[in-house]
């Protein structure tokens, strides 16, 4: 992780209220066959969360502290949709039906359809932080040995507001995803991951 991500982490956790401390939990460790503690959970990040507080941190803590919730727009609505409907489409085969959607999936490779996973978790902790620890969902995951490829969905009027190779590579979400990706899959030579 780079020095600015550890710094924004660290920037949000001062502009949020200390939480209340969780109780600690209890559970079985099943190898052990012992009850052990489990700590605290810890403060979880998404990377849309960073991409806000970078944006606008009063925006940040607008959403994340007073819980304002800005309505859906028709676009956002309409990608929504489009992404379920995809999701569906892997997960479980189902057709599919809008013409956005089928053009999407144009741009799939379904060659090797038992490497994709769909809306994958990813948690991870932060580096030099044990209280905080990292969240997202990967829309599509070519879990190729050789390249995995993170996949994510967007739709857009036009393909002048897709992101460029070198604005992929500064992005919060796809450089954690792409550490996910090399975490995920057991390639040990895996250098890359194709975004």
């Amino acid at each position: 992780m780079s020095a600015s991500f550890l710094d924004t982490i660290a920037a949000l956790g001062r502009l949020a209220p200390e939480p209340a401390p969780a109780p600690a939990q209890e559970a079985i460790d099943a190898q052990a066959g012992t009850i052990i503690t489990l700590p605290a959970r810890p403060i979880t990040y998404s990377p849309t969360q960073i991409k806000t507080f970078v944006d606008c941190n009063r925006m940040w803590w607008w959403e994340r502290i007073a819980k304002y919730r800005r309505p859906k727009t028709q676009p956002q609505l309409i990608g929504i949709a489009i992404h379920k409907e995809l999701e569906h489409f892997v997960k479980h085969g189902k057709p599919l039906v809008s013409k956005r959607a089928i053009e999407a999936a144009r741009h799939i490779d379904f060659t090797h359809r038992d490497r994709l996973r769909s809306e994958g978790r990813i948690l991870f902790p932060v580096d030099n932080l044990p209280d905080r620890r990292f969240q997202g969902y990967i829309d599509l995951l070519d879990a190729n040995p050789e390249e995995p490829e993170v996949i994510d969905y967007k739709t857009m009027k036009d393909l002048k507001w897709a992101k460029t190779g070198y604005e992929l590579q500064e992005d919060v979400q796809m450089i954690s995803y792409a550490h996910a990706a090399i975490g995920l899959i057991p390639a040990p030579n895996c250098e890359r991951v194709k975004l």
